[in-house]
C-alpha cells in the first residue's frame, strides 16, 4: 500500500491538490505580474498624455509669442499704467483725471479723498474715493468714460442712490438727480 486514498476519495484529493497548486501559482506569480504590467500600462498612458500636452504647448508657442508682442505694442500704444515716481504724484494725476471726467460730463463732485496705496504684485495701486451727483445720463457717461479711460482705471465699492437734495434743474420728479460714491483705482509701476 502506498498511503494514498483510492477511488472517489483519491480523485477528490487530487482535484483539491490541483486547485491549491493553481491558486498558489496564480497568487504568487500571475497576480503580481498582471498588477505590475497594469501599473506600467497606466504610467505609460499618463506619459503619453503628458507628451501630447507638451507637443500641443510647443505648437502653440509661436502663436503665443506673436500675441505677446501684439499685447506689448498695444500696451505701449494705449498706456495702461499711471506715470509718477511716487504714489502721491500718481494719485494727484488720478484725482485730476477723475475731476475732468466727472465735471466734463455735467456731474458735480461732492467729495474726493485719497485711499491708501498698496502693492499688487509688481504694481502699486493708488485709489480715490469720490462722491458725485448728476442726472442718469451724466452718471452713465461718467461710468462709461471711467471704464474706457487710459491709463486704465478700475472701480470698487460702488453705491448709487437718489439724491436727497431738491432738484433745481427744472427736470421734475421723473428725472431726479442721482448720487454715486465709488472707489476708483489706478496702477503704476512699482
Amino acid at each position: 500500500m502506498n498511503g494514498l486514498p483510492d477511488g472517489n476519495r483519491g480523485k477528490v484529493l487530487a482535484v483539491a491538490i490541483l486547485i491549491v497548486a493553481l491558486a498558489t501559482i496564480y497568487f504568487t506569480v500571475l497576480s503580481p505580474a498582471l498588477s505590475f504590467y497594469g501599473a506600467n500600462a497606466q504610467a505609460l498612458e499618463q506619459r503619453h498624455e503628458l507628451l501630447r500636452r507638451y507637443r500641443s504647448g510647443v505648437a502653440e508657442l509661436p502663436r503665443l509669442r506673436v500675441q505677446q508682442k501684439q499685447l506689448a505694442s498695444a500696451a505701449n500704444d494705449r498706456q495702461l499704467l499711471w506715470n509718477g515716481d511716487s504714489d502721491a504724484i500718481a494719485m494727484a494725476a488720478l484725482q485730476a483725471r477723475l475731476k475732468d471726467i466727472v465735471e466734463g460730463n455735467g456731474a458735480e463732485i461732492v467729495s474726493a479723498s485719497a485711499l491708501p496705496a498698496d502693492t499688487a504684485g509688481l504694481l502699486r495701486r493708488v485709489g480715490v474715493r469720490v462722491a458725485f451727483s448728476g442726472d442718469l445720463e451724466s452718471l452713465t457717461t461718467v461710468f462709461l468714460e471711467i471704464h474706457s479711460a487710459r491709463p486704465m482705471l478700475s472701480v470698487g465699492n460702488l453705491e448709487l442712490r437718489a439724491d436727497d437734495k431738491p432738484n433745481d434743474s427744472g427736470r421734475g420728479a421723473e428725472d431726479p438727480d442721482l448720487a454715486a460714491t465709488l472707489e476708483v483705482f489706478g496702477f503704476r509701476a512699482n
